[in-house]
């Protein structure tokens, strides 16, 4: 390929330069003159081809390189950017877990059950000030009698049967003293 770009050329220049017979020069002369150019050239074109066949695998292998690079280059920016987003989803999680606590002791404070106060809306209380966040706990306070009864007084409850009413209700009357001795 190379051969026949270079006889191409060599036509052309001997052609061009070639003295005319008006001219009266020696055409041999010239010719083995443009010859020896072109030979030259030749040489110098295989030679350059030489250093580009050998350099090529070499840039092909920094190209390779390069790609690598930015490759690594992103995944380690990705890697980056998704290690940043977990470390602010940890923060907000701590600052939540910080502010939950603080609700619960100040429910506690307050009197009001921790199950309560688990459901509030962090964002309606103000943390900051201690005294209006437990008045605000205060209204959702627990009242009533200590113990969980209720405060109706009409109601009746549940009692338990004494053992004389259960001895009396599985044994009966003929077997009491029989079994206990009386």
């Amino acid at each position: 390929m190379t051969d026949e770009t270079s006889d191409g050329v060599l036509n052309t220049l001997e052609m061009e330069d070639a003295p005319t017979q008006a001219d009266g020069g020696d055409h041999k002369g010239q010719v083995t003159k443009l010859r020896a150019e072109a030979a030259k050239w030749r040489t110098q074109l295989r030679d350059v081809e030489k250093q580009l066949r050998s350099v090529l695998p070499k840039a092909e292998q920094l190209e390779q390189l390069e790609l690598t690079k930015e490759t690594e280059g992103q995944k380690l920016t990705e890697k980056i950017a998704e290690l940043e987003e977990n470390l602010s989803k940890s923060a907000a999680m701590a600052v939540r877990a910080q502010q939950e606590s603080l609700v619960v002791k100040l429910a506690a404070k307050a009197g009001v059950d921790p199950e309560i106060a688990a459901l509030l809306d962090l964002s309606k209380l103000d943390l900051e000030d201690e005294e209006k966040a437990l008045e605000t706990l205060g209204k959702l306070a627990v009242t009533g009698t200590a113990g969980g009864r209720p405060t109706n007084p009409g109601r009746v409850e549940a009692v338990q049967a004494t053992d004389a009413e259960l001895r009396e209700l599985y044994f009966g009357n003929t077997r009491k003293s029989a079994i206990f001795g009386g």
